[in-house]
């Protein structure tokens, strides 16, 4: 009986934190984050535990001697698993107080339906203390909530669930409206003697379900809103590189022209000064040379955005080492394929032309490692790496219309489930990005 007691007392607070780590513990997580979690839990519980000295126990109903006190401990545990999130996850205080919601929401949800349950299967809406199997049918409907907040949120790529400050008037309006709910329903369990019994409850519980589900709703409205907009935000930066390749292939085509132009007057003048040819040849041969500069793959996509980008460090004198069969990577999309390595390679040309022209090199090796694709690419580099959250960020002035290129590249690798790491050594830039090659 005391552990049954023992349950009744913490099943908000057990409640909680089971359903805050079904989302959390595929995030990544920060170093000794376990030891974190397991630390805030033992406190969590030893806190519940003091506190609950001044319980009185109502049958099935777990009540402070008064409103406050009641739904003052709930919101208090539910704000101290906030910085139990924070610590444990790679993510802000802002997503970390979202997950709080979404979890207490759903701990909400959960417990209404059990009431529903045990009133119409149990018939023990008019018991005053439920026995074993309320609190086996208690645990079954956490389990089943905490596997459904998985799918809904925990398998979501970290990225794709990240919030940003245009969303803290919103969680904080959905925080004070819960709140005000809260104390609204345990007003009328500790005041009204029938809110826990008979068709009363039965009554409640269904309203409390449907505001909980509202609330839901809108927290997860929430994250479809920001995935959509990203998904914008993926179309500018591809439109962007259109852009630049156009405005790098109308550069090609006019140097072109223009070499054509020199290579007809220089024709002529071997015909009449055969004396001057072998020099003359020597020359014609490096400039077509200049031009030579296609690379050919298994891979469409591929083949075409590499003899692009192999123009682009031919014409502005970079050495470009390019190792890439192509039959590895058929597994992606073309679009995501040009656009990745477009972005790479473009970051990599940009870092080049900053440096002197002895200085140059790009190096590309895409090949299969086990069960993995492996793509590395490195370029000497000048200057300082510009990180913030563990991002790479533009060097340029006006971060708003930059940077857009690093993050289109984080975001079609973790489409994929791959990981993207990059390393600055002896002035040489390196990223080394790992996808796991599905079976056939």
């Amino acid at each position: 009986m005391q552990i049954i007691s023992w349950f009744w007392k913490n099943t908000f607070l057990i409640g909680v934190l089971v359903l805050e780590g079904s989302m959390v513990l595929t995030q990544k997580r920060k170093k000794y984050a376990f030891v974190s979690w397991t630390a805030f839990t033992v406190l969590l519980f030893a806190l519940s535990a003091l506190v609950s000295r001044r319980w009185q126990w109502s049958g099935d109903l777990v009540s402070l001697q008064n409103i406050i006190w009641n739904s003052s401990w709930q919101i208090l545990m539910a704000v101290c698993t906030v910085f139990q999130i924070y610590y444990f996850a790679e993510i802000s205080m802002l997503n970390a107080v979202f997950l709080m919601e979404i979890a207490v929401v759903s701990q909400n949800m959960q417990f209404g339906f059990y009431k529903l349950i045990e009133a119409f299967f149990l018939g023990e809406a008019a018991q005053r203390t439920p026995g074993i199997p309320s609190v086996l049918i208690n645990l079954f409907l956490l389990a089943v909530t905490a596997a459904v907040l998985h799918i809904m949120f925990g398998k979501r790529q970290q990225q794709e669930m990240t919030l940003d400050s245009r969303d803290r008037v919103v969680i904080l309006i959905i925080a004070v409206i819960f709140m005000l709910h809260k104390f609204l329903s345990a007003y009328l369990y500790v005041f009204d003697a029938n809110a826990n019994f008979g068709m009363t409850m039965i009554v409640i519980q269904l309203h409390f379900l449907l505001f909980n589900l509202v609330v839901l709703y809108m927290l997860n409205n929430m994250i479809a809103r920001r995935s959509l907009e990203r998904e914008q935000m993926i179309m500018e930066a591809v439109a962007r590189q259109k852009e630049t390749q156009y405005q790098f292939s109308h550069e090609l085509i006019d140097s072109m022209n223009i070499k054509s132009h020199d290579l007809k007057k220089q024709i002529r003048y071997l015909q009449n000064h055969s004396e001057s040819q072998d020099s003359f040849l020597s020359e014609l041969e490096t400039l077509t040379d200049h031009f030579d500069s296609n690379i050919y793959t298994d891979n469409s996509a591929l083949t075409a955005v590499l003899s692009e980008k192999s123009l682009v460090c031919s014409a502005n004198g970079i050495p470009f080492t390019c190792m890439a069969g192509g039959s590895e990577i058929g597994f992606m999309r073309d679009i995501d394929i040009y656009t990745l390595f477009a972005n790479l390679l473009d970051n990599a040309i940009e870092a080049s032309l900053k440096l002197p022209p002895e200085s140059r090199c790009i190096t590309l090796v895409v090949r299969k490692q086990f069960a993995f694709l492996s793509i590395h690419v490195s370029n000497y580099f000048s200057g300082e790496l510009l990180e913030e959250n563990g991002e790479l960020i533009t060097s340029k002035t006006d971060r708003s219309a930059h940077g857009f290129g690093s993050r289109s590249v984080r975001q079609i690798v973790e489409k994929y489930e791959g990981t993207l790491s990059y390393k600055n050594e002896e002035k040489i830039f390196t990223v080394n990005i790992l996808i796991p090659v599905p079976e056939e």
